[in-house]
């Protein structure tokens, strides 16, 4: 099984930089036995970062994509949550799902596939990054997320489902259909920099 979390200390400083409007001079990890404590500390400020569960989760991904030989700059691609923008030409929107699997399912609101259809407008690259416990990050090219939403013309919200069987790849299913082949462990990141 392969620890999508590992790297956690990390993720959960990337994702909580890009999240926050200001620019903190020093970052502070505190470790204890039970977790480590975060706190800024800027020209005026000084507190506790409170960290929640959705950087974890989002770190998870997005410290694979920093860690990448290609990678560049990171950044938030809109206000919507989840939305970031990779060396400003590639859009990841991520969303994650907490259970020990094998199988998740992730909601997307119409204002979640409107933001997703907006990026392909404007984007030659867009990718749904789906981070699936701690077992596995499951990301869906363009091609791939049309297949199974509907992003041309979304009436309703949608839902995508993983399920990862034991010793296979990820089978991906959404309101419009099946993915048509499997997604596999190893294509994440190295299909965002393609």
């Amino acid at each position: 099984m392969k620890n999508v979390l590992a790297p956690l200390g990390l993720g959960i400083i990337l994702a909580s930089l890009i999240l926050r409007t200001f620019q903190p001079t020093c970052l502070l990890v505190i470790s204890t036995d039970s977790a480590p404590e975060f706190h800024y500390s800027g020209a005026f400020f000084s507190f506790p970062m409170k960290t929640q569960e959705q950087h974890i989760y989002h770190g998870a991904a997005l410290t694979q994509i920093v860690h990448h030989e290609t990678f560049k700059a990171l950044n938030r691609g809109s206000p919507e949550y989840g939305h970031y923008q990779v060396n400003a030409d590639r859009h990841l929107f991520v969303k994650y799902r907490t259970n020990n699997g094998p199988k998740w399912t992730f909601t997307y609101s119409l204002d979640d596939i409107r933001c997703i259809r907006d990026a392909t407008i404007s984007s030659l690259k867009v990718f749904i990054v789906l981070t699936c416990g701690q077992e596995t990050i499951c990301a869906l090219s363009e091609d791939q997320f049309k297949q199974i939403l509907n992003i041309d013309n979304p009436t309703a919200q949608q839902q995508i489902t993983v399920t990862v069987p034991k010793g296979g790849g990820c089978h991906v299913n959404g309101s419009n259909g099946k993915l048509k082949g499997v997604v596999t462990h190893n294509s994440y990141p190295g299909k965002v920099f393609e």
